[in-house]
């Protein structure tokens, strides 16, 4: 122990430099064996050193218990924090939260961590950053791992007293009330310099300090210069020794009555001004460890942040351990919001809230985490009943539950009501209804009248007559003891009702499984709203104002007033469509939903209600705000419950939740702030959102709103000016995109809502300038509407040919028209009045030959035959006037089974070549009959004349033309001229030069004859 005594002793001293050489062995000797876990000891004036071990995974968890006075949050690198080690904590007032790390500087605005390395002029800001203080005006002053200080304000980061009195690694800076900030150097120089003309800074020389020496300013603005050894006090220009009993290492830490805390050979102690000494308490703690941090919040409450034992808290002379971390905790902050944040050696940064959410669970005493129903008695007990049969009561922090002793044998129990008359009802699952009432249990028979099933929903009215609820059988009513029952006949909608309330006014309303409302009246009920369906299934309902307010199972939430029902869904802001639980508290509609709790105002929801407004603002809570993952009771009534002293509690599958909304923190408005733009994604600067071109490009916008606490629940809306018309709800998204900005001047504005829904009144804004091209300029416009005037004349006459022009196309259109309608009559009439005339005269010589019966089979033969080729004329005919077959793959298709059901009857054999992906390129009706009646002729000449045994036909296209091929291996054409004995090949050339193709005649005696016709094709158009 001597021997580490005097390493640490070392430690704070100036050794010369022989000694600094032992010591360094003894300290490398030290961490060999691993004695003191010396990797985690913050020596202030020492190299740091790696500390990046995880501390134990039960530690720093916000869930460890969820009845303690605090809960803890934390973040490591597994959160996006960039380094495990932080040195220094300081708030600006624009909300971020700062840290100095040995992996640079880091801004955390709640929801994302951002590290800096470099200043504008290059990599000045370095990765060991020291001391961070703010001055009179706000501004962030930081010391880097070089000489000279580091400047934040509005316009970004700048370099200060590079060529000063600061020619050493500063660490330790601190304001005091004169505008000045005063400094410790690493070689113990002290000095002071003006915000407002750092570089005439001064040195303070009449002061022996050393690298470990630390400025403090207490509440009444004195400054302290605590050293490792000592306690100074400068004043009036002087310094003055504060003696302090002892001799180890001292912290220090300012005391909100005066004077300083002092943490000192395991005293806590506090000193005064006059030097006046006072031990208040000896740590807890045992084995060697040491106090890092002091630290006295905003409730007087003094935090120690220990080397190795983690983080206490000194309060009502007993000490906490809050925090329980192997890891060095290095600085403590408190911001606006009571959040005491924690920086610690290893362990990353940690926030300490007051706990508002408490719970009650297996941990308290329950016997079951699932709470079914709870209420609360004039005794101040609350009441729980829990699915294994639990049933109890909590009072003043203690869990009574009762048992066998008390005549309570744990029935599966449903409900719990406490009545006027002190007594307390109790509905099982067939055990019947239980009444407590002077410390005694008793079961209360209700006769063979009674309810046969399970009591759902119990509630007393002003007339102190007991309500029962049941699933399936109606409402029961205990009037004294007379009971009675009501049903449909009684004026039920069903007998599934599900939930009663009674008003303000003493009315009693009832609820089934279809969202069907009733009202009792004269002693009978009578239906106020019908049933809407199962997702309107009621399963919970409130009464305030003359309005029915009603949880759905998954249509939202109902209003039913003055026989009116008004719904609000998601869409106008409710945080989900199931809505399990309902409590009034105030001006406040509490809920619950399978995941999470909310509030929202009854004005605003009358508002939206009534059309008046578009949304109400919902606040939701969850684990930032220390409510643990639960999932609200659903099914027995009371659930939720208005305490005497103002507390509200739900019964949930995981426990029992309560709370004080007016302990619940209500932050201010955070104040947004456009973080950075970019253009094309590349980020632009003010200046160059001044030269802005009009067009396609992508302009991002990236903002946020520093918010510590929950910053989950921060929502933003933004506008730009020229292009938005109202506000946008960005919701919790903190960027927006903007395309094809037009030309002008605009400015875009984003504002923030904090956690509690108040929006604040100052949006940040930024202006940019689209300016316009050349022909959207003022002088290119009034040119183009000279040109317009100028053309007018020429547009008109302009206009009076084309109208002329579109009348003669239409007479064309009319005449092609005509051409095409004589065209199909005399296909018609050639194709089939023959046909029919011929069938007509083979029927006449059927008759005729009716004595002959082989004439008549013969007759009837052709007669068949006459028809098929009608019909198959009928169909060539039926194809070429469909304009769905103007394509080219559909002629393709045609052609190929037209030749194979033409060459079906003959001993001829195809082949066919057709591209398997022809393109569905356009084909006028009149080409594709054209080339319908060449391939027709073509095929006929084989068949006739060409004594061929194999026909051929190749079709190609591409963009320009068609290529149709027909040959066959017959006896060709005899060298004869085509004029000699040819005319079907001069009909073949005329037909598809009226087309305005070719035809190429290919043929050999002996070797067939080959038939090439090229037709153009229209070009089309791309889009």
């Amino acid at each position: 122990m001597d021997l580490i005594g005097s390493v640490i002793l070392f430690c704070y001293t100036k050794p010369s430099l022989k000694t600094a050489v032992t010591l360094k062995r003894i300290v490398i000797a030290l961490l060999s064996i691993g004695a003191l876990g010396v990797g985690a000891f913050p020596l202030l004036s020492a190299p740091d050193l790696n500390t990046s071990d995880e501390p134990p995974a039960t530690l720093l968890r916000d869930d460890i218990d969820q009845t303690s006075e605090f809960m803890i949050t934390t973040w490591k690198t597994g959160d996006g924090l960039p380094v495990n080690e932080i040195q220094e904590l300081k708030k600006t007032p624009d909300g971020y939260l700062w840290m100095g790390s040995h992996q640079g500087l880091i801004r955390f605005d709640g929801a994302r961590f951002e590290t800096f390395y470099n200043t504008p002029t290059g990599p000045r800001i370095g990765t060991h950053m020291g001391p961070l203080e703010l001055d009179a005006l706000g501004r962030l002053w930081i010391a880097p791992d070089q000489a000279g200080l580091i400047r934040r304000d509005a316009t970004g980061f700048t370099e200060v007293l590079t060529n000063g009195s600061v020619k050493a690694r500063v660490v330790s800076l601190c304001t005091d009330t004169n505008k000045n900030i005063v400094w410790v150097d690493v070689n113990g120089g002290v000095g002071r310099f003006s915000i407002e003309a750092p570089h005439k800074a001064e040195q303070l020389s009449d002061v022996e300090a050393s690298s470990a020496s630390r400025w403090v300013r207490d509440f009444e603005g004195n400054l302290w210069l605590a050293g490792a050894r000592n306690l100074k006090i400068y004043e009036n220009e002087k310094w003055r020794d504060i003696a302090t009993p002892g001799t180890a290492t001292l912290m220090a830490a300012p005391r909100q009555a005066g004077g300083m805390w002092i943490a000192r050979e395991a005293k806590l102690r506090i000193v005064t001004a006059n030097g006046v000494t006072r031990d208040i308490a000896t740590f807890p703690w045992a084995g060697l460890s040491r106090v890092t941090c002091l630290f006295e919040d905003s409730r007087q409450r003094v935090w120690i942040g220990t080397l190795g034992q983690g983080l206490f808290c000194y309060v009502g002379g007993e000490f906490k351990q809050v925090v329980p971390t192997a890891s060095s905790i290095s600085c403590l902050l408190e911001d606006e919001q009571e959040n005491l944040w924690v920086g610690t050696r290893g362990s990353g940064l940690v926030r300490v809230r007051q706990r508002q959410f408490f719970m009650h669970d297996i941990r308290s005493g329950l016997r079951n985490e699932f709470v079914r129903s709870l209420s609360q008695d004039k005794a101040g007990r609350v009441w729980l009943v829990t699915a294994d049969g639990g049933l109890g009561w909590w009072q003043n922090g203690v869990w009574h539950g009762l048992g066998e002793t008390d005549g309570w044998r744990s029935f599966d129990s449903l409900c719990v009501l406490p009545v006027n008359d002190g007594s307390v009802w109790i509905s099982t699952i067939h055990r019947g209804l239980w009444h407590w009432s002077n410390g005694k249990l008793s079961r209360r028979d209700l006769g063979p009248k009674g309810p046969t099933e399970s009591v759902m929903d119990l509630l007393e009215d002003r007339q102190n007559r007991l309500w029962m609820v049941t699933d399936n059988s109606g409402i029961y009513c205990l009037e004294k003891n007379n009971l009675k029952r009501y049903s449909v006949p009684e004026g039920l909608p069903s007998e599934h009702i599900r939930r009663m309330v009674e008003d303000d006014a003493g009315n009693l309303w009832a609820s089934d499984w279809e969202g069907a409302v009733a009202r009792f009246k004269n002693e009978r009920w009578e239906v106020v709203r019908k049933a809407s369906g199962h997702a309107d299934a009621v399963r919970a309902m409130v009464a305030h104002d003359g309005a029915l307010w009603l949880g759905t199972s998954g249509g939202g939430l109902l209003r039913v007033k003055n026989g009116q029902t008004t719904r609000i869904s998601q869409e106008q802001g409710l945080p989900d469509v199931c809505i399990q639980q309902l409590l009034l508290d105030k001006n406040f509609l509490w809920g619950g939903t399978p995941h999470r709790l909310f509030r929202m105002t009854l004005t605003q929801l009358n508002a939206v209600a009534d059309g008046h407004g578009d949304k109400v603002d919902a606040i939701t809570y969850g684990r930032s705000d220390g409510l643990p993952d639960v999932s609200f009771a659903s099914w027995c009534d009371p659930r939720c419950w208005r305490a005497q002293n103002g507390e509200l509690w739900f019964a949930t599958a995981n426990g029992a939740i309560h709370f004080k909304p007016e302990d619940l923190p209500e932050s201010k408005p955070p104040q947004a702030l456009l973080e950075q733009t970019l253009l094309n994604g590349k980020p632009v600067t003010k200046a160059e959102l001044q030269r802005l071109r009009p067009g396609p490009a992508q302009l991002e916008f990236r903002f946020t709103a520093p918010c510590l606490t929950a910053p989950e629940r921060v929502r933003f809306r933004y506008q730009m000016s020229g292009l938005d018309a109202a506000w946008v709800d960005a919701g919790t998204t903190r960027s927006v995109n903007y395309a094809s900005i037009p030309a002008g001047d605009h400015v875009v504005r984003v504002i923030a809502c904090s956690p509690e829904g108040v929006w604040s009144s100052q949006p940040a804004m930024l202006a940019l300038a689209v300016h316009p091209y050349y022909w959207q300029t003022n002088w290119f416009l009034a040119a183009v509407a000279a040109a317009l005037a100028g053309g007018g004349v020429w547009m008109i006459r302009r206009a009076t040919v084309l109208k002329l022009r579109r009348r003669v196309e239409v007479l064309r259109q009319q005449q092609a028209l005509d051409r095409e309608r004589a065209r199909i009559a005399q296909d018609i009439h050639d194709e089939l009045g023959a046909n029919l005339t011929s069938i007509g005269l083979m029927a006449d010589m059927g008759a005729r030959h009716k004595s002959d019966p082989v004439a008549v089979a013969r007759e009837l033969d052709q007669i068949s035959e006459t028809a098929r080729e009608s019909v198959a004329a009928m169909d060539a005919i039926v194809w070429a006037l469909n304009p769905r077959n103007d394509s080219v793959d559909n002629f393709a298709n045609y052609v190929a089974q037209f030749t194979r059901d033409f060459f079906r009857p003959t001993e001829l054999r195809t082949r066919l070549e057709l591209p398997a992906n022809l393109p569905s390129h356009p084909l006028a009706m009149e080409t594709r009959h054209q080339l319908l009646l060449i391939v027709k002729e073509c095929f006929n000449n084989v068949v006739r004349h060409a004594k061929a045994t194999e026909v051929y036909l190749e079709l190609a296209c591409d963009d320009s033309q068609l290529r149709l091929t027909i040959a066959d291996d017959g006896r060709g054409l005899f060298g004869k001229a085509e004029g000699e004995g040819h005319d079907g090949l001069a009909n073949l050339r005329e037909r598809i030069e009226r087309l305005g193709g070719t035809l190429a005649i290919q043929s050999k005696k002996g070797k067939g004859t080959r038939l090439d016709f090229t037709v153009p094709l229209p070009k089309v158009k791309s889009n």
